[in-house]
């Protein structure tokens, strides 16, 4: 299924494991998973995406936001975006939004890799 009607049906499956507040951040999410997961099998540009995979990577999903949510815990420090004197507003970056487009590949993919290596393709390169 192409990737786009692939990504909805992640979102969908997510939403069925758990809750998500933020609609937006969950989409952004998949989308930085399914990108990563379609290099990592080594698919074509607008490749279609095997209908088995849309429960593992909702799953994969539903992992990277538990391990993040912990780690933000750990941590009470949030990186501030914008700040204003006299109206005394601060404004905090999205640390999860940037904790998916930062982390390693080996820290999304934490145990699933063995799961999408039957569907990685060989990787050829002709002269």
């Amino acid at each position: 299924m192409p990737q786009e009607e692939f990504e909805v049906e992640v979102i969908a499956k997510a939403k069925e494991i758990a809750n998500f507040e933020d609609e937006k951040l969950l989409k952004f999410a998949v989308g930085e998973i399914c990108d990563r997961v379609s290099l990592y099998l080594n698919l074509p540009e607008k490749a279609n995406f095997d209908r088995r995979l849309v429960r593992i990577l909702a799953n994969m999903t539903c992992g990277n936001f538990i391990k993040f949510e912990s780690a933000a815990n750990r941590t009470a420090e949030r990186a501030i975006s914008s700040l204003s004197d006299n109206g005394q507003s601060i404004s905090y970056q999205n640390a999860a939004q940037s904790y998916f487009a930062t982390a390693k590949d080996s820290e999304i993919f934490d145990g699933y890799v063995e799961i999408l290596k039957p569907y990685r393709r060989i990787n050829v390169v002709s002269r």
